[in-house]
């Protein structure tokens, strides 16, 4: 699981709006960065200039959820039915659905688990594009980060990712994973399996797990740092935070 070294919450008000935007594990530095650090091609991301904390500014959908009732901004932490309220309804299940099982490759390449076996993914008639909204309104209702705890050569990101495909398909939204290498940083050379979701109003998102919930991530270019939002669940509330990792991309390949 990513481990979050140097992590700075700074116990300042938290505006997160109407919408929101991209599970694996992994062992990188994680920190949060200084005022003023924004990259508004993170779905909108901005930052309050005296605050690590965040905020989004994403085009509500309404064909999702007519009624929002946004976070209140006097506060870091918000209840599940709060983030409900603000990013729209829980997911529904498909689990009665037709299903399709798929290997976990890209082109040739295969990705195993760790005891050898191939990995495989499943795929529920049903699923659809999400909205941003209901990326966030998902995974604010699903516990797959805290299933099982990183062991090297057991448990490892390829095993997070397809579980947590697997439980989004299963509630009517099309996932997908994604293998990324880093150039520099922590993880210089290495691979990293995550998950990747293609909103249908802010292109491809993706999540990494933590051990207290996930990275947020915008669009992942070549050159780009690994960075993004932790939404962190604690004492049963969530909470929003800039996180930076030191990594820099090398390759995105979507499975």
């Amino acid at each position: 699981m990513v481990e979050l070294k140097k992590l700075v919450k700074i116990a300042l008000a938290i505006a997160v709006i109407a919408a929101i935007s991209a599970a694996a594990i992994i062992k990188m530095g994680v920190s949060s960065t200084g005022p003023g650090d924004n990259n508004t091609a993170m779905l909108s991301l901005s930052s309050s200039s005296d605050s690590g904390i965040v905020a989004y500014a994403a085009t509500p959908d309404p064909t999702v959820s007519p009624a929002r009732t946004p976070l209140a901004g006097d506060r870091n932490w918000y209840t599940v039915d709060e983030i409900l309220g603000a990013f729209g309804p829980e997911p529904a299940s498909l689990a009665q659905n037709a299903t399709e099982t798929f290997p976990v490759k890209c082109g040739d390449r295969a990705y195993p688990y760790p005891n050898g076996t191939m990995a495989y993914y499943t795929d529920h008639m049903g699923a659809a594009r999400p909205t941003t909204d209901q990326v966030i309104a998902f995974l604010a209702t699903d516990d797959t980060y805290r299933q099982h705890t990183l062991t090297e050569g057991k448990f490892v990101c390829v095993n997070f990712a397809v579980m947590l495909h697997d439980s989004a398909e299963a509630r009517g939204i099309e996932a997908h994973m994604a293998s990324v290498f880093f150039s520099s940083g922590p993880s210089s050379g290495s691979g990293h399996m995550v998950n990747a979701f293609n909103t249908t109003d802010a292109g491809w998102v993706y999540v990494d797990a933590t051990e207290n919930g996930w990275i947020l991530i915008g669009p992942l270019r070549e050159g780009d740092k690994y960075r993004g939002t932790l939404m962190e669940c604690r004492d049963g509330k969530w909470g929003f935070f800039r996180t930076e990792t030191g990594n820099i991309v090398s390759t995105v390949e979507i499975i």
